[in-house]
């Protein structure tokens, strides 16, 4: 009788433990006990007080319920593995849809920017009218080797750039730019691809965008060529090159 109080009463420890922090080691405890309470009540039903078969029924159907919770949240956590994995992936590709409609679209700002007006303060007007977009933006003319005109934000240095598209990372940014040259003139557009903290707080990137939009924290970023290593990578095309890889972030569990 002393045994069964004792195992009784370490079942109900182990049942208090699992109902503050649930555990796979508590619940296969509880089981143990409760196969011992139940196996010994039958055994010795004949002595067994009526209290003492209620005490082993509630450890059994207790264990049984924290068994059911424990393979239901496993079932869940394997749900959600599949769901963040299935929403990085279409994180990545809009992200990717979204670099190379942008990138298009500073090609274009970059060749109508050559054709602005000789009128230095005309030009500048002229300039701001080709921002368009919730993303950081910029675009600035050379005329003949010299600054001439520009508009926007410019968050990384636009001297001696490769064309005719390229990226430029920063210690805080990385930046998208296309390039266009007509005679004299040439012209860069660009636009904030991605900011590290704290400059998130400063900046609208076009990935933060996306990010919002599709559920994830963000993006991690590499070179293009690393996107075959990294699950649900992507490759970032600019103007049909290839020059980044990135992945989705998923956000934290809540």
């Amino acid at each position: 009788m002393e045994a069964w109080g004792g195992i009784a009463a370490l079942a109900l420890v182990g049942m208090a433990f699992w109902v503050r922090e649930p555990s796979g080691g508590l619940v296969a405890l509880i089981l143990l006990l409760a196969s011992v309470l139940g196996w010994w009540t039958i055994r010795h039903s004949r002595v067994a007080r009526r209290r003492r078969w209620l005490v082993a029924v509630g450890v059994v159907s207790f264990a049984a319920a924290a068994l059911a919770h424990l393979l239901t949240e496993r079932e869940f956590a394997g749900d959600r593995s599949a769901l963040e994995k299935a929403r990085a992936k279409r994180a990545g590709e809009s992200l990717a849809a979204e670099v190379a409609a942008v990138t298009a679209d500073l090609r274009r700002v970059a060749r109508e920017a050559v054709r602005a007006p000789d009128e230095r303060n005309d030009a500048f007007t002229y300039l701001a009218s080709l921002e368009s977009g919730d993303d950081d933006r910029a675009v600035l003319l050379v005329d003949q080797g010299r600054l001439f005109a520009w508009s926007g934000k410019l968050l990384s240095p636009m001297d001696s750039l490769p064309g005719p598209v390229g990226v430029v990372a920063t210690d805080f940014y990385i930046v998208a730019y296309a390039i266009h040259a007509e005679g004299p003139r040439s012209a860069v557009a660009s636009v904030l691809l991605h900011a590290d903290r704290p400059a998130t707080n400063l900046a609208r990137a076009l990935d933060a965008r996306v990010a919002r939009r599709t559920g994830v924290a963000g993006f991690l970023y590499g070179g293009a060529g690393s996107a075959a290593l990294v699950e649900n990578a992507v490759v970032l095309e600019f103007g049909g090159e290839p020059l980044l890889a990135a992945r989705a972030v998923a956000r934290a569990t809540e």
